[in-house]
């Protein structure tokens, strides 16, 4: 039963969610881009799941960066299941 139910949302739900699974250097889109809920929430009803998928790998990249710049060898475990949800979700690698 829980399988079915995470094949019927869609993939940027359960990628939004895991952002409060992740640690506090990974901000979600709306902190990144400093929008209000009701702005991010308007931005992602006149979008499709590849473009909201832009805007969530952007912040993984900026994880990551600030990861290395740390001069830390490990990631977070969210931050590579947000990866592969993402990349699997949207056919793209990148």
């Amino acid at each position: 039963m829980g399988d079915s139910l995470l094949q019927d949302l869609p993939p940027s739900v359960i990628l939004h969610h895991l952002y409060s699974r992740g640690p506090e250097d990974l901000q979600s889109p709306l902190q990144r881009n400093k929008l209000t809920p009701v702005q991010y929430s308007l931005w992602m009803d006149s979008q499709g799941e590849d473009q909201i998928w832009k805007g969530i790998k952007s912040t993984l990249d900026d994880y990551a960066a600030k990861v290395r710049a740390r001069g830390d060898k490990e990631f977070s475990p969210v931050y590579s299941l947000m990866l592969k949800l993402g990349s699997s979700s949207t056919g793209n690698e990148s």
